[in-house]
């Protein structure tokens, strides 16, 4: 099951159980709950809701008991792996791939760098995402990429220039 697949499981299994969430009106309590579904659905994609429901309430249980929580830090940022994915497949998948390469980024960085992966992929003309999808996503050799998009050498490394500068402007921080 891939990332995209797990999160819309994630997504429909949360919609089921709508009615307990709806309970919970803590905002950390409510993120402590999700992550003990999240966890228990990445051990078992079948699960029941009543095993889903009781590892939200130990997850909460625990987060006020120990005060252990995302937020304090107890838990260290590379263990939490949860994606929300609401924008188009490209931008999912470019997006989860940059945070599964460097986990050791603060979440609000990963914001920054969504915003900033977004603003690119809106400048980037068609020959130039093509590139972007073929290297990045699909993970394409020079030669099959050039191959795919029947370019030569010289024009493949006018596109790639051109993605590189509309790069280093969108990730420009200032």
């Amino acid at each position: 099951m891939n990332a995209q697949q797990f999160n819309e499981l994630y997504e429909k299994r949360l919609d089921d159980l709508s009615s307990y969430m709806k309970t919970i009106h803590d905002d950390d309590a409510r993120q402590e709950a999700r992550i003990g579904i999240y966890e228990a659905l990445k051990s078992d994609h079948d699960a029941t809701d009543n095993y889903l429901l009781n590892r939200a309430r130990w997850n909460q249980s625990n987060s006020r008991r120990k005060g252990r929580s995302v937020d304090n830090g107890f838990y260290k940022r590379d263990a939490i792996r949860i994606m929300h994915f609401d924008y188009m497949p490209l931008l999912d998948q470019a997006i989860y791939q940059l945070t599964l390469e460097n986990r050791s980024t603060p979440i609000d960085d990963y914001v920054i760098d969504k915003i900033c992966l977004e603003n690119l992929l809106d400048e980037l003309s068609a020959p130039e995402l093509d590139v972007f999808n073929y290297k990045v996503l699909d993970e394409m050799t020079e030669k099959d990429v050039m191959q795919k998009l029947r370019v030569g050498r010289d024009r493949y490394k006018q596109i790639k220039s051109e993605i590189r500068k509309k790069f280093d402007e969108a990730f420009s921080y200032g």
